[in-house]
C-alpha cells in the first residue's frame, strides 16, 4: 500500500486496532467510505503542480517552486432577488424578480430573465433592452420549461440563452407551453414560512401546478431566435422545414459566431447538426445522425484551428466514436472498434495527435489513449493507463505529463505524475478515506456473469462472513435505466451513502448484489438499444440469470431474494415482482408503474408515442400486471414529487387493492423526486431495514 507523500494523503486503509462494525444510524450519512478527487492544477507552462494548500512543485521532481501564474479575470454576475449584480456592484433592481444572468464575453452587456421576458443589460449606461415584451407562464424567452430541463438540457439547467463568440448576438430559446398540460401535485402538510404548522388541523392544502407533458400529450412549441443588442433587433432562425412538433437539443456558436444547434423529431429517431445565418437565420444542414432505435444528443462539435474543421462523438455505427468533420466531405473516422469513446481529453494540431478516455479494456474501466488525428489507423490507439479502473486525468499544455487519479473498487484514488507514454514518474499519495481505519469495511468483489445468450454482465457482489456455511439472502440494488451503469469500476465519491449501506447489510449477513444489464452496460448504443420500445423484459432476463448464478455460486438463498431501486429501478423492481417468481421482497422508490404517466421527451425517446406502440406500454406496465404480483412489494415515494408524480404509486396501489394483493406503502410528505431531509433519510433506512429483516432475514 502506498504512504503518503507529497503532503496530500491524510489516512491509509489497513490494519487498525478497535475496529466496529456499522450500526445503522451509521449507514444515514454518518459514515462514508467514499473519497473526494481533487486533481491538482497545472502551471500555465506544465512544467509545475499546485497542491493542496497552494503550494507548487516541480511535477517530475518534487521540488518546492516558485510559479507566476498568471491571474485570469473572473468577472461575476449575478442575480439576487430583484438584483442584477456585477462583482457584486448592483446593476439594476426595478422590484421584479430576476434569473439566468450571464454576462457576455467581452463584459459590455448582461443577458438576463424578467419575469418571463428576456433581457439585455449594457453595462457601461444601465439601459435595458427588454428582447421580449409578451412572455407569460405559457411563453418563456431564454429560460427553460421542466420538461426541456430535465431531459434535454440537463436537470437544474435553466440557461436558454447563449451569447455569441464575438459578443454581438445572442441566441435563445422561446418555448410556447400553450399546448402543454398542467399537473397539480398536492402538498398536504402546509407551511407558515419555513417551518411546518404544528397543527393542521382545518388549515389549506397547497396546490403546486407545474407544465408536464405525458407520454403522447403535446409538447411545448419551440423557436430559436438570434438578438442583436447593437442593432435592437430579432432575427428568427427558419426552421419551416421541420415539424414544428421538434426538439432543439444544443445550441452553440462556431469559432467565427454562426449558430449551430442540433434539432431532433419529437421521438429522437434522427438528429441534425444545422448551422443558421445570424444576420438572416437561414439554415444549412451539415449532416443526419440516423438509427433504428433512438438517436442521444451528442456533445457539441469540437473546433479545430481552422474553424471551419472539427471533431464529433457520433453513435452511427452503434458506438461513440470520434470523427473529423470537414465541409463538403464524409465524416472520417479517427476511432472503430466494439467499444466506445467516453470523451475527448486532449487535442494538439501541431502533434497530429488526440487523447481521449473510452471503453476499449472494458466499460466498466476508464482508460485514457491517445491515436493520431490524420484518421489513418482508427483501430490502434495507444493505451496511457496501464492498470484497469477509473483514471481520472489532466494533461499539461504539450501533453508531455498527465496527472491521474487512479483508483478500483479495492483501490482507494491515488494520484501520481506520468509522463506521455504512460509510465509514472512519481506517486503523489492516496487521496484520504478516513473511516476506513474505523470500521470493518470489505469492498464489493467486480465479477462477470454470462446470461442465457452468452453476454456478459458486468456485477459486483458483497460476501458476508462464513458465506459458506449456509444459505445466505440476496439483496439486489441498482437502476438499471438505459446507458445508465450503476457498476463501474472506481471507488466510490465522497457523497455516496450506498457502500455504507451495502456494507451494513454485508455485516448482518446479507449478500449484496448490484448489476449492469446489456441495456445499461455503458458499453454503447448497440447494447443500450436492445430495450427499444419494450422496458423491463431484457433487464429482467439478465437480473435473473445473475441471481441464478449468485445463488449457485456463492451459497445465496433462492427462497430469500429481495431487490430495490429508485425511480427507473423503482420500476424495474415492481416490474420484477409483477412479472417474475424469483424475488420475496421488492422495495421500489419513486417508480414509474406505467409509462402513459411519465414524460414525453424521456418515454417516447426508448418507447415512442403511446398511440403508436400500445403493445409496448401495455407490457412493460407494472399498474396492469399488478395482478400477478408475486413475493411482497413496498411503494415509497415523495407526495409532492415533480418528476415521478406520486399518481403513479397511487395508480399502482389501486390496481392492487383490487387485486385483492397486500402490500405495503410509505409516502414521505413535502418530498420530491428523493428525500430532502436527514430525517426522512433515517426515517427510510430504518423502514427498509425492517422490511429486509422480516421478509429475507428472517423468512427462513
Amino acid at each position: 500500500m502506498l504512504l503518503a507523500a507529497a503532503g496530500l494523503l491524510t489516512s491509509v486503509p489497513g490494519v487498525a486496532q478497535n475496529k466496529r462494525p456499522l450500526t445503522l444510524q451509521d449507514t444515514c450519512y454518518r459514515v462514508s467510505f467514499g473519497a473526494k478527487v481533487e486533481l491538482p492544477q497545472w502551471s500555465a507552462d506544465g512544467k509545475a503542480l499546485q497542491l493542496q494548500g497552494g503550494r507548487w512543485v516541480d511535477a517530475r521532481s518534487g521540488d518546492n517552486v516558485t510559479v507566476d501564474q498568471p491571474s485570469a479575470e473572473k468577472r461575476a454576475v449575478t442575480v439576487r432577488g430583484t438584483e442584477l449584480l456585477l462583482d457584486g456592484k448592483e446593476l439594476t433592481s426595478d422590484g421584479t424578480a430576476k434569473r439566468e444572468a450571464h454576462l457576455s464575453p467581452d463584459g459590455a452587456r448582461v443577458s438576463f430573465v424578467r419575469g418571463h421576458d428576456l433581457c439585455v443589460l449594457d453595462v457601461a449606461d444601465g439601459k435595458v433592452w427588454p428582447v421580449s415584451s409578451d412572455g407569460s407562464e405559457k411563453l418563456l424567452y431564454g429560460y427553460l420549461d421542466w420538461v426541456y430541463q430535465e431531459e434535454v438540457y440537463g436537470r437544474g439547467d435553466f440557461q436558454a440563452s447563449w451569447w455569441s463568440p464575438d459578443s454581438r448576438k445572442l441566441a435563445f430559446l422561446r418555448l410556447d407551453e400553450a399546448k402543454v398540460s398542467r399537473f397539480a401535485r398536492i402538498d398536504h402538510v402546509p407551511t407558515d414560512g419555513k417551518k411546518p404548522r404544528a397543527a393542521l388541523v382545518n388549515q389549506r392544502v397547497e396546490v403546486l401546478s407545474d407544465y408536464y407533458p405525458k407520454a403522447g400529450e403535446p409538447n411545448p412549441t419551440v423557436r430559436l431566435g438570434i438578438a442583436a443588442p447593437a442593432e435592437r433587433r430579432v432575427v428568427w432562425v427558419d426552421l419551416a422545414g421541420y415539424d414544428p412538433d421538434v426538439l432543439i437539443v444544443r445550441v452553440a456558436w462556431t469559432p467565427d459566431s454562426r449558430l449551430i444547434f442540433q434539432v431532433q423529431d419529437r421521438i429522437q429517431t434522427w438528429l441534425d447538426l444545422v448551422v443558421a445565418d445570424p444576420a438572416t437565420g437561414k439554415i444549412e444542414k451539415l449532416f443526419r445522425e440516423t438509427s433504428k432505435t433512438w438517436v442521444n444528443i451528442l456533445e457539441q462539435p469540437r473546433w479545430l484551428a481552422d474553424g471551419k474543421t472539427f471533431l464529433w462523438l457520433s453513435e452511427r455505427s452503434g458506438r461513440k466514436h470520434v470523427y473529423r468533420c470537414t465541409p463538403g466531405a464524409e465524416p472520417l473516422p479517427l476511432t472503430a472498434g466494439d467499444w466506445q469513446v467516453r470523451s475527448i481529453t486532449k487535442v494538439d494540431e501541431a502533434a497530429g495527435k488526440l487523447w481521449f478516455t473510452a471503453t476499449l479494456n472494458g466499460a466498466v474501466n476508464d482508460n485514457l489513449y491517445s491515436i493520431g488525428l490524420d484518421g489513418k489507423s482508427p483501430g490502434a490507439p495507444q493505451r496511457l493507463t496501464a492498470e484497469d479502473g477509473f483514471h481520472e486525468v489532466a494533461l499539461n499544455k504539450d501533453g508531455s505529463l498527465f496527472v491521474d487519479a487512479f483508483s478500483t473498487l479495492q483501490q482507494p484514488p491515488v494520484l501520481r505524475v506520468c509522463g506521455a507514454d504512460g509510465k509514472v514518474i512519481r506517486e503523489l499519495g492516496l487521496v484520504p478515506v478516513r473511516s476506513l481505519r474505523a470500521y470493518e469495511f470489505q469492498p464489493p468483489k467486480l465479477i462477470r456473469v454470462k446470461a442465457r445468450d452468452g453476454f456478459a454482465l458486468d456485477v459486483t457482489v458483497k460476501l458476508p462472513a462464513g458465506a459458506d456455511a449456509g444459505l445466505k439472502p440476496v439483496f439486489v440494488d441498482s437502476y438499471f435505466g438505459p446507458d445508465f451503469p450503476t457498476v463501474s469500476n472506481r471507488w466510490p465519491h465522497l457523497f455516496d451513502p450506498s457502500p455504507t449501506w451495502h456494507e451494513f447489510l454485508r455485516q448482518q449477513g446479507v449478500i449484496v448484489v448490484q448489476v449492469n444489464v446489456r441495456t445499461a452496460s455503458g458499453n454503447g448504443q448497440a447494447d443500450t438499444g436492445l430495450c427499444y420500445k419494450s422496458f423491463g423484459a431484457m433487464e429482467l432476463r439478465d437480473l435473473e440469470d445473475v441471481v441464478e448464478f449468485v445463488c449457485k455460486e456463492f451459497h445465496g438463498d433462492r427462497e430469500r431474494v429481495g431487490l430495490t431501486g429508485w425511480s427507473y429501478g423503482g420500476f424495474m423492481t415492481a416490474f420484477a415482482m409483477t412479472h417474475s417468481k424469483v424475488f420475496k421482497l421488492g422495495i421500489a422508490g419513486g417508480g414509474v408503474y406505467d409509462w402513459r404517466l411519465y414524460d414525453t421527451i424521456y418515454t417516447e425517446r426508448y418507447m415512442a408515442k403511446p398511440q403508436d406502440n400500445p403493445t409496448g406500454y401495455r407490457d412493460s406496465s407494472c399498474i396492469e400486471h399488478a395482478a400477478r404480483l408475486h413475493g411482497h412489494l413496498v411503494l415509497v415515494h415523495g407526495t409532492v414529487d415533480d418528476n415521478v408524480h406520486l399518481q403513479n404509486a397511487l395508480q399502482m396501489a389501486h390496481a392492487l387493492q383490487l387485486a385483492g394483493k397486500e402490500f405495503d406503502m410509505m409516502l414521505y410528505p413535502k418530498m420530491m423526486h428523493g428525500p430532502t431531509t436527514i430525517q426522512q433519510v433515517v426515517h427510510k433506512r430504518r423502514q427498509e431495514w425492517s422490511w429486509i429483516r422480516r421478509y429475507l432475514i428472517a423468512a427462513k
